[in-house]
């Protein structure tokens, strides 16, 4: 204890200090200077190595950006099969040519002499005739939806015409186009504007290009604008989209 206090009580004075402060500071400078500077080798492997790192933490944020984004994906696809079914939600993915038409811009139409106003997704293109028949159509009896809009005079006859006869030529034109097993049903029928017509509609079988195709029809047949409108929608059986295009086609006939 005696020989602590006295080491305690020991003072090297300012000049030693000084003198040891000189010494540390050279081993500082020596020390220093006798490490070499890295070689441009060392510096270019430092920067290839910061690098890659930066690379590697970049390629770990795309990989957890991928995965979440693949399970967001997944989880909305499975709840819009849920929601909507496979059938909407494949075609909305891979495309459906019906159900463009009925999602496309459609148009919205007066036609013939005997004016008949009509909304349908493609225009209806005047066929050639030398009568005072006019004939309208869209598409082809081998497409998904075939229109056939006719509009002529209407005379006393016309007005007296009976219900079978519309019946059997609504048959006949059917078996032009080369319908067969021709299934058939009237009803009456009545315009969101309250005008009435009659509405022949049913099912026959079509044979295209060797397969047998099950199609449906509606003709609806009116009688305005002192003449006749007729209106003949055939379409195939199974299909999502062709049901709503009818109804919206027959929801908008106007005169």
């Amino acid at each position: 204890t005696a020989d602590l206090v006295k080491f305690a009580k020991t003072n090297p004075g300012s000049e030693v200090a000084f003198s040891d402060k000189k010494v540390l500071e050279k081993i500082l400078i020596d020390t220093k200077q006798s490490i070499p500077e890295p070689t441009e080798e060392e510096l270019l492997k430092d920067k290839q190595y910061i690098e890659s790192q930066k690379r590697k933490k970049r390629n770990i944020l795309i990989k957890k950006g991928f995965i979440s984004l693949t399970i967001l994906l997944s989880i909305s696809f499975i709840g819009s099969i849920i929601l909507f079914g496979w059938q909407e939600v494949s075609d909305t993915v891979f495309g459906n040519q019906t159900k463009s038409l009925l999602n496309k811009t459609w148009v919205n139409s007066k036609y013939g002499a005997y004016p008949i106003q009509i909304s349908t997704p493609n225009v209806l293109s005047r066929q050639k005739s030398e009568t005072t028949l006019q004939t309208f159509k869209s598409g082809s009896i081998k497409e998904t939806l075939y229109l056939v809009l006719d509009v002529g005079p209407s005379n006393q006859n016309q007005n007296q015409v009976s219900k079978q006869k519309i019946v059997d030529e609504v048959i006949a034109n059917l078996k032009d186009l080369a319908a067969t097993n021709i299934l058939t049903k009237d009803e009456r029928y009545v315009t969101s504007e309250g005008k009435t017509g009659l509405k022949v509609f049913g099912s026959f079988d079509y044979e295209s290009d060797g397969v047998s195709v099950k199609k449906e029809y509606i003709n609806l047949r009116f009688v305005e604008n002192n003449g006749f409108q007729n209106i003949l929608s055939i379409y195939d059986r199974k299909n999502l989209y062709t049901p709503r295009i009818m109804e919206r086609i027959n929801n908008s006939i106007k005169f």
